[in-house]
């Protein structure tokens, strides 16, 4: 899930219903904590696209499926010149998303035992296309 530079969550309506049957009561209140945890840290500087979610299940891990989940934004970002930026909370993902040229901003420990999450940006730099 993106949401592309100069668009504000979305909240309430089918987006909401979806997201509590997949995680349940119990993950809205993680959710809504992480998301309030992150919030002030999420960067304010030139407008960029934001990687909210992305998900491949277990099974299918590992098959170039993930990198095509977000190589179309990816390439946008590449032709327009926007940054991108996410939140890992997955320490084994950090070479997925380098690969993808996101680097590391900071590390962010959740309170409580929670896990920590690596600020992650992908500068605004256009490859060339053939």
């Amino acid at each position: 899930m993106w949401r592309p530079p100069g668009v504000e969550e979305p909240s309430g309506g089918p987006l909401d219903q979806i997201f509590d049957e997949i995680v349940g009561p119990r993950g809205r209140g993680h959710s809504t904590l992480f998301g309030e945890l992150v919030e002030g840290v999420h960067p304010a500087e030139p407008p960029h696209c934001y990687l909210f979610a992305i998900g491949v299940d277990p099974a299918q891990q590992g098959g170039g499926r993930g990198s095509r989940l977000i190589r179309e934004v990816l390439d946008r970002c590449d032709r327009e010149a926007i940054p991108a930026y996410l939140e890992n909370t997955r320490e084994r993902n950090l070479p997925f998303y380098k690969r993808h040229g996101f680097v590391t901003r900071e590390r962010v420990d959740l309170p409580d035992g929670g896990p920590p999450v690596w600020l992650m940006w992908r500068s605004r730099s256009p490859r060339s296309t053939p």
